[in-house]
């Protein structure tokens, strides 16, 4: 029996869901190859669909049709032609499986077809469903396994934002390609990556449906909600063409807050799906791509002030939010940027849209994300825990990285335009003419610095306190009581770099009263301290079941608001009134040659100003005593004491608050 090829599977499946005849420029358009190739393989196949029993009908000036065997056309034809062997990796393998189950569900499939494609074991493949399984609980879906074989169960809603979240993570998953030329707003990887899950006409027609809707709008996309808007309209075409469309939940006419004019878009959207689909999409799909639209900033064009103020009018809550942000941060780092306008402006035009996010569970994947961890490692994690602060705001849903690294942005630009302003010594020991061209490097990149003077090493031992805000030199210094930085001569990229994350970190540090963070000893008892070399999650089991033990009422791990740094450390959060007395657990987990691998804190406080002081000390010692605190641990199972020690954490006489003190 003659194989198919994948191109020649693409066009008999769209021509199987066609009930008239079409002629080979809307097969090729839709699919993206010319005419010429689908008369080419048109005419291939014919053999094949003879001994299926299908007959290729063609009329000049009409184009193609297929005489099908009885069966619904709009689930398409599928020819079952034996797999070819797979070199994929587990994961790349999951992920197909994945995409498989979330296409077709609720259809089953059964584990020995899935083991037949794969070339792998029935066991194998139990493996991969049982690792699928974790996959969808974030989004309310089971994985179904019974006698009648295997099938996603779950809402419309859920199975789309499932899909959804999978298409972005392979999409960012690949690198880019340097250089590489665009389909419109997309890059080449990314296209590629969403024709490997959907057809290339499919894909063509949703680009060019956004950009009439843009056109609608009067303003872009931005980037990271067009790939959303994009992905979701291409799941609704393919589950439609499949077949498998549940309808029900959720009704328009429920929402009380409903935007007149984003639903009438919305509706026009859909109404153009249904043109090239060729059919009727439920009523509720109209509701989808509403809330895609209204949590994507659409009627925010820029940071106008006509565009804020229609923000206050309409949502009160949206700047009073923002506000306390804002005072959350500032507490925590102990500067004011709460006069600061921008930051203000920033987090309300991005907040609209957020909230809309939370609301409708719509999830957006931040590109920048592992860069922003890497490059503001101390304000994103000051970012997630003012957030945290806020908790009761988000009224239980849980706010994700990719949304605290664009929040991060927002305060890491604010406080480097708090600091700006710099009176700067420079120590220079390699003549005249290079302290003259370091000076206006330095100048260039930071304009409205002041030089207050160019001096050697020896008088940069002399106090400038009260003269000078930073201490920029080419050799090496002993700290003094004004912020060191040892930079090269020629004032590179990496030098700039340097000096922007320092003079942040002086900023976040603030004012900390008394010696600092080791005031936690007194909030931190040996046997809340685990030093692991066992599972991570495992670990923090052990210690949880030690900790709640003392709290009032009964409390569950899965319910305390888990925090992660940039670091990939963690914090537990007990919810305030559980106990009477603030009190810290730690489980470090070790990796190879006892280094650490992993820090998980268990904080329970009874009250916000306990907890602002712990989260004070803790990043105090993440970040402005320097990361590598965390990176220099080395431990073994029997030195406690030593650990202590490392951390700071070795009661001594200090002054100042304490947090169980009377």
């Amino acid at each position: 029996m003659i194989a198919l090829s994948s191109r020649q599977k693409r066009i008999i499946d769209l021509l199987s869901r066609q009930r008239n005849y079409v002629t080979a420029k809307w097969i090729a358009d839709r699919l993206d190859l010319s005419e010429k190739t689908i008369y080419r393989e048109l005419q291939a196949v014919e053999e094949r669909l003879e001994r299926e029993r299908i007959g290729l009908k063609k009329q000049p000036g009409k184009g193609y049709m297929l005489e099908l065997p009885a069966m619904p056309r709009n689930k398409g034809y599928q020819f079952e032609d034996p797999p070819e062997p797979s070199d994929q990796s587990t994961g790349a393998r999951r992920i197909q499986i994945l995409s498989e189950l979330l296409s077709q569900a609720p259809k089953e499939t059964s584990i020995s077809r899935l083991a037949a494609a794969y070339y792998i074991s029935n066991a194998s493949i139990v493996n991969d469903l049982k690792f699928i399984e974790g996959m969808l609980e974030p989004f309310r879906l089971q994985l179904v396994r019974n006698q009648k074989g295997t099938h996603i169960r779950g809402a419309e809603e859920d199975i789309r934002k499932a899909f959804m979240h999978l298409v972005n993570e392979l999409i960012l998953t690949y690198p880019k390609e340097s250089g590489c030329a665009e389909q419109n707003r997309i890059d080449r990887q990314t296209y590629r990556e969403l024709v490997r899950q959907f057809e290339p006409g499919a894909v063509r027609f949703v680009q060019e449906l956004l950009e009439k809707t843009e056109h609608d709008l009067s303003y872009p996309i931005g980037d990271p909600y067009y790939i959303n808007i994009l992905s979701h309209l291409l799941i609704l075409i393919k589950r439609f063409e499949k077949g498998k469309l549940l309808t029900g939940k959720p009704d328009a006419r429920q929402d009380s807050s409903l935007d007149e004019n984003a639903f009438k878009i919305a509706d026009s959207i859909i109404k153009h799906v249904e043109q090239y689909v060729g059919g009727s999409l439920p009523e509720e799909e109209t509701y989808f791509i509403y809330q895609h639209l209204i949590s994507s900033g659409a009627g925010i064009s820029a940071y106008s002030p006509s565009a804020t103020e229609l923000i206050v009018r309409e949502n009160p809550d949206i700047p009073r939010i923002a506000a306390r942000l804002v005072a959350c941060f500032s507490t925590l780092i102990q500067t004011g940027l709460t006069g600061d306008e921008q930051l203000r402006t920033g987090l309300i035009v991005h907040f609209k849209p957020m909230m809309n996010r939370l609301k409708y569970r719509i999830s957006i994947k931040n590109p920048m994300l592992a860069e922003i961890k890497r490059e503001f490692p101390a304000v994103f994690d000051i970012t997630v825990m003012a957030m945290a602060l806020m908790s009761a705001e988000w009224q239980g849903r849980e706010v994700s990285e990719d949304e605290l690294g664009y929040l991060t942005l927002y305060f890491q630009n604010s406080i480097e335009q708090q600091v700006k302003c710099k009176k700067v010594l420079l120590v220079c020991s390699s003549g005249i003419g290079t302290s003259h061209l370091l000076k206006t490097r330095i100048l260039r990149t930071f304009p409205d610095w002041k030089i207050v003077d160019t001096v050697s090493s020896a008088k940069a031992a002399a106090s400038w306190k009260d003269k000078a805000d930073l201490i920029i030199s080419t050799v090496k210094l002993r700290e003094t009581d004004v912020p060191v930085i040892l930079v090269s001569a020629l004032f590179g990229e990496a030098d700039v770099k340097l000096v922007t994350g320092r003079i942040v970190q002086e900023a976040i540090k603030g004012r900390q009263a008394g010696p600092g963070w080791s005031f936690l000893a007194d909030v931190f008892d040996d046997a809340d301290l685990f030093i692991a070399g066992q599972p991570r999650d495992q670990a923090v089991q052990h210690l949880w079941k030690r900790f709640k033990i003392r709290l009032n009422g009964p409390a569950r791990l899965q319910d305390l608001n888990c925090l992660t740094l940039s670091s990939g450390d963690r914090f537990y959060l007990v919810p305030s009134g559980r106990i009477r007395q603030t009190r810290i657990g730690l489980v470090i987990t070790t990796g190879g040659e006892g280094e650490i691998a992993a820090l998980d804190w268990m904080i329970a406080c009874p009250g916000e100003k306990e907890l602002i002081w712990v989260f004070r000390q803790l990043s105090d010692w993440y970040h402005a005593q320097g990361f590598a605190n965390r990176q220099g641990i080395i431990i073994s199972s029997a030195q406690k004491r030593m650990v202590r020690g490392q951390l700071n954490l070795n009661k001594e006489e200090h002054h100042g608050y304490r947090p169980n003190s009377q």
